[in-house]
């Protein structure tokens, strides 16, 4: 099991509470292995939508499940995103850096926002697709360092936060 701190534990039960999440069972999940127990759910509820998200269509809960979790989907040559990494993307998921927009999929977002991995600050893209009332974490795309200015400037994806 990961060792996460006593701080990072009760900031994920307060968390949880404050929000009525599942961030505590993804957390366990994780460090069994990525493997569900019985008849659990597949899918984490983790998060709420926040008032800057909700403004790009975005509403609802934020839920995760196994296939977002896929090593193959967030590696960097230098950094694979571990436990504590998912809990502090979580943790600020409503403050993203900037927000994209798929041009090919109406659906699909990725949120960029940064977290400290491995005594850096890294830019962090969490790509999220809404579905019937909710946003599902697809994937995290990105756990890299990378220059802000090049955010939004690839061919699939548009930049609508911040507005220009």
């Amino acid at each position: 099991m990961t060792n996460l701190n006593d701080i990072l534990q009760n900031k994920i039960r307060l968390y949880d509470q404050e929000n009525g999440t599942e961030l505590a069972r993804f957390v366990a999940f994780l460090e069994r292995g990525k493997v569900y127990e019985g008849n659990e759910a597949k899918f984490f509820h983790v998060g709420k939508t926040g008032e800057l998200l909700q403004k790009y269509g975005m509403k609802g809960d934020i839920t995760i499940g196994k296939q977002a979790i896929d090593t193959r989907k967030h590696t960097h040559s230098k950094h694979i995103v571990n436990t504590v990494d998912w809990v502090k993307i979580i943790l600020v998921i409503n403050n993203p850096l900037a927000i994209c927009k798929y041009i090919p999929e109406g659906k699909t977002f990725r949120l960029y926002t940064s977290v400290v991995l491995e005594g850096n600050v890294a830019c962090v893209g969490v790509d999220v697709k809404k579905t019937r009332s909710n946003i599902e974490i697809t994937r995290i795309k990105t756990a890299f360092w990378r220059d802000i200015e090049k955010i939004g400037n690839a061919e699939t994806e548009i930049l609508i936060y911040p507005e220009q």
